[in-house]
């Protein structure tokens, strides 16, 4: 555990005294008092003598300069020093203090995988110098943050070129408000699709993005090189004409991207109905859509609401509205259209001139989501039809968690509820958030299909979150 950050460390300057405090600590944490140049060298003489147990050294707010940035990357370079995840909030090392650490984090005996310096007045010189320690095998940062500095475009091009050496490890980058701009992205986003570039994980909020840098990212994420996960766009001055670039490359076989999120940009019910489109989409994989803050208007919101209703995204941040059955039963009509297209391609297919009478298999080919969209718009006929495919896997739940069964049960269909259980159904299967099909039946008010849960010996005492008992009976 951290030792208490209320702590004022300001007079601490002999290496008994920093002893006293960070012997036997695994994460140790020194903020909101200025801490003197020897009383510096005193914490990183101690963070060397106690050994490999002190990983995590969070020194916030406390008026390290250059001076001390300097004294503290001579100490990660020693091989007695084993941190590795250093936290430098809310400082003032500027790039002369980056440039030191950065000449640390090219040692081999630096240990260092996460480091964060947020707020540090750093400019592209020093994102600069960064770019270089990435460049080096001895390197082994995963995690960078520079949140609340000015590396600006420039800043942006240099990180980009470290992105692209092979023997980068960078998989998380935090680079929100930083007065970067379109061409800054667009260096970012050219990166992303080079095979040597290992984002997961991008935060560009609160930077001058528009509909140009949106349209340069959604390029890239419909590239095979690109990995990227999670996407941070908020407060990106992005339009309709940058997200309508964003919701077409959601749509793509290609884009992994599982969490988007776009709070606090204006592009109206326009582009809202845009991702709505996107996300129900077969060959959409986005779990996660924040749109906190953003005036999607009533159009776009009921777009919404039926997207997240059929497809497997989770919309956060936007006020939906009640969704007419019709959102539902539209989708729901697709599917079975295309049900029984490809049934009757097997009858022209499969039949036999030798053996006119020959009766074929009516299978249809099973495509991600589709089983679970049946299920939920109470389609019995998809849905037998959909089991007949695979009897042995009626589960097929969504990220999220979500199985068919759950979702039945939600929307109070008990002959879909009833159907999926024959096939062998888990009755207690429990969606990512602890919910299982007996709470769905049971929030809904939906008694058949709670009786016929319950006759298939479902728990009545599973707990909906970790540590909360929120169990069926109390939805009742």
């Amino acid at each position: 555990m951290a030792k208490d950050i209320a702590v004022d460390y300001s007079n601490f300057v002999s290496l008994p005294q920093w002893l006293s405090v960070i012997r036997g600590e695994e994460e140790f944490t020194v903020s909101g008092a200025k801490i003197k140049e020897e009383s510096i060298a005193g914490l990183c003489d101690a963070m060397k003598e106690v050994g490999p147990k002190l990983h995590t050294l969070n020194f916030t707010m406390s008026g390290l300069d250059i001076a001390g940035a300097g004294i503290l990357a001579e100490t990660l370079k020693s091989p007695e020093c084993h941190l590795t995840t250093l936290n430098l909030l809310g400082n003032r090392i500027l790039n002369k203090g980056v440039a030191q650490l950065a000449q640390a984090l090219r040692s081999s005996a630096c240990r260092v995988q996460s480091l964060t310096l947020t707020m540090n007045q750093i400019r592209a010189e020093g994102a600069a110098s960064l770019a270089d320690a990435l460049a080096s095998q001895n390197c082994k940062l995963q995690t960078l943050s520079l949140v609340g500095n000015a590396v600006g475009d420039a800043g942006a091009q240099a990180i980009s070129r470290g992105l692209c050496v092979p023997v980068n490890q960078l998989h998380t980058l935090h680079v929100s408000s930083n007065e970067m701009g379109s061409a800054g992205v667009s260096h970012l986003a050219e990166a992303m699709t080079n095979s040597h570039c290992r984002l997961v994980t991008l935060n560009l909020s609160g930077n001058d993005i528009g509909d140009r840098g949106a349209a340069s990212l959604a390029e890239t994420l419909t590239s095979d090189c690109c990995l990227l996960k999670t996407l941070n766009a908020t407060s990106g001055n992005i339009g309709h004409m940058g997200v309508d670039c964003l919701a077409r490359a959601l749509a793509a076989p290609t884009c992994s991207l599982r969490t988007l999120i776009l709070a606090n940009n204006s592009f109206g019910s326009q582009g809202a109905e845009k991702l709505a489109s996107s996300l129900s989409a077969p060959t959409c994989s986005l779990h996660t859509l924040n749109l906190q803050g953003c005036d999607v208007g009533e159009a776009g919101a009921l777009s919404l609401a039926e997207a997240e209703l059929v497809s497997f995204t989770r919309i956060v941040g936007v006020q939906m509205p009640e969704v007419p059955r019709v959102g539902c039963m539209r989708a729901v009509a697709q599917l079975r259209a295309r049900i029984l297209l490809t049934q009757t391609s097997k009858l022209q297919t499969e039949e036999s001139p030798t053996s006119p009478s020959a009766t074929p298999a009516l299978g249809v080919q099973r495509e991600a989501g589709d089983l679970w969209r049946a299920a939920c718009g109470g389609d019995m006929a998809s849905v037998q039809a959909l089991l007949g495919v695979d009897p042995n896997d009626p589960e097929e739940s969504l990220e999220g968690g979500v199985a068919p069964l759950c979702a039945a049960a939600g929307a109070g269909h008990v002959q879909v509820v009833t159907a999926l259980l024959s096939k062998g159904a888990d009755v207690d299967a429990q969606d990512d958030m602890g919910r299982t099909a007996l709470h769905a039946a049971a929030g809904g008010g939906y008694a058949d299909v709670v009786a016929v849960l319950l006759t298939a010996s479902a728990h009545r005492d599973i707990c909906m979150f970790e540590k909360v008992s929120l169990r069926p009976c109390a939805l009742c």
